[in-house]
């Protein structure tokens, strides 16, 4: 249940699908003392309106922002990583999220307000029932209130669950032709594998160019 909370802990900071893949590479003993710290950034970013949302990179359908590179990149420092691999992470991270929306609009994925404000009522009845619910609030308290937190998730979540529902069928595409000989960890294991080749073709297909 730990690493379970801890992944849906990195999908509030920035998105569930791709944080936490880089997060438990490098989670060291002092991980957990780190959420307050990453909660009080994440305000920071949640409060300035005056960001600065200059193009970082140009994709054939979409478009990366410096603010969501240097949100990413504070991310990744606040949690250990070196300043030059935590730049690194950080652009393959909004470069995989960005293609990967674009292919899932483009595919038909999209959410209404009342499904991104279901989805995250679930997430909070997830945290409440979680044994690590200590490191989600030592984020969520970081706002001035709580709604105030859920206000920036339901941003985040706006983007982030059309790529869930996209995701999701890909998975059950790819598991219903699985060969039935093969374990359940076999199969995992090559969905994994294939998830990671959605991701890399996804960018690959976007051909994204920093804005200079």
């Amino acid at each position: 249940m730990k690493k379970k909370i801890q992944a849906l802990c990195a999908s509030l900071f920035m998105g569930i699908l791709l944080f936490m893949a880089g997060v438990q590479t490098f989670a060291g003993p002092s991980y957990t003392s780190k959420f307050s710290d990453w909660g009080n950034l994440l305000k920071q970013y949640a409060n300035d309106e005056n960001g600065s949302e200059m193009i970082y990179a140009r994709g054939k359908n979409g478009v990366i922002t410096n603010k969501e590179v240097e949100q990413a990149i504070a991310f990744y420092d606040t949690f250990g990583m070196s300043a030059e691999e935590a730049r690194k992470q950080a652009i393959l991270y909004v470069e995989e999220r960005e293609a990967l929306y674009q292919q899932a609009i483009e595919a038909g994925y999209t959410v209404t307000d009342k499904e991104v404000y279901d989805y995250l009522e679930e997430l909070k009845q997830f945290i409440n029932q979680s044994e690590n619910k200590e490191d989600a609030m030592a984020i969520i308290q970081q706002f001035d209130s709580e709604e105030d937190y859920w206000n920036y998730e339901f941003e985040v979540y706006k983007k982030d669950l059309p790529i869930q529902k996209y995701m999701a069928a890909k998975e059950k595409e790819f598991k219903e032709v699985a060969p039935q000989a093969k374990s359940i960890n076999e199969i995992e294991e090559e969905w994994q594998d294939y998830y990671e080749q959605i991701k890399a073709q996804a960018v690959e297909n976007e051909e994204f160019k920093v804005v200079d």
